[in-house]
């Protein structure tokens, strides 16, 4: 299946631009099915000071895809490689259900980037055998986000192939196909299940917008004088605004599944 290699947002205008090229890492990656898979991907800033930096990216996958089959996790930031926290609560990258600002599923990456010089890899192994095809990716900065382009990913976990029919039973696989007797009977058991269960509030501060508001202002004003000086003065005072994105957020979890088992009880099916 064919897919393609880049995302270009550089060239996705509306509002302020998100001007960064993704591009996947081929030489480093393992797509062939039938074992662990391995995703890397390139993204690099080549925008002006006028664009927004990146805040953070999400790289759409099928749901079926469960976030214990996402492992060995890699993020190089400029050049520098970074401590990845996968779903934990100070997570900068996690498996998300619907995205709040994307609406996508998949891996998100908390990593800010520099919109002109900005340079990051990342890579990661998907353990479950994936179909690979195009796959949604999204970009978020401070105040916009950009959607609809698509890059080569994990589009699709491939299912065990069925196996031959038996006994006219149609659609039914091999393994799971059983001789009926004239008499049967179940074994039933109750279960008694618990599960600790916790919510994490966060709050991720974002990188500031600074501006400046005003004229400068000199204090004194400056006046011509007679004799000559060697130095002078005086006080600058000027006026900034610092807009500071924050994004709030509550992880939960629940981990440690205890089961409790009644007696077993025979009845007549």
């Amino acid at each position: 299946m064919s897919y393609n290699t880049s995302a270009d947002y550089s060239e996705i205008m509306g509002g302020k631009l998100l001007p960064f090229l993704i591009a996947m890492d081929l030489p480093n990656c393992v797509l062939e099915p039938g074992g662990v898979q391995r995703y890397c991907y390139t993204v690099t800033g080549i925008g002006t000071n006028a664009d927004e930096n990146l805040s953070y990216l999400i790289l759409g996958m099928d749901e079926n895809i469960t976030a214990k089959q996402i492992e060995n996790i890699y993020v190089i930031l400029n050049g520098s490689a970074q401590t990845v926290r996968y779903n934990t609560a100070d997570a900068n990258v996690r498996w998300v259900y619907g995205d709040a600002n994307t609406g996508l599923s998949g891996l998100r990456f908390d990593f800010s980037l520099n919109r002109q010089s900005g340079e990051m890899w990342i890579g990661f192994d998907v353990t479950a055998p994936c179909e690979v095809g195009d796959v949604p990716i999204a970009l978020c900065g401070s105040s916009s986000v950009k959607t609809g382009l698509t890059i080569g990913g994990p589009m699709a976990l491939l299912g065990e192939e069925d196996g031959d029919e038996e006994d006219g039973d149609e659609g039914c696989a091999r393994e799971h196909c059983y001789d009926r007797e004239v008499c049967e009977k179940y074994v039933i058991k109750e279960f008694d299940l618990s599960v600790p269960y916790s919510i994490m509030p966060y709050a991720i501060p974002c990188e500031p917008e600074v501006a400046c508001e005003g004229e400068l202002e000199v204090c004194p004003e400056l006046k011509k004088c007679e004799d000559c000086r060697k130095s002078i003065d005086f006080t600058v005072t000027q006026k900034i605004s610092v807009k500071t994105p924050v994004r709030f957020g509550v992880k939960t979890c629940c981990e440690g599944l205890c089961v409790g088992v009644e007696d077993a009880r025979q009845e007549l099916g």
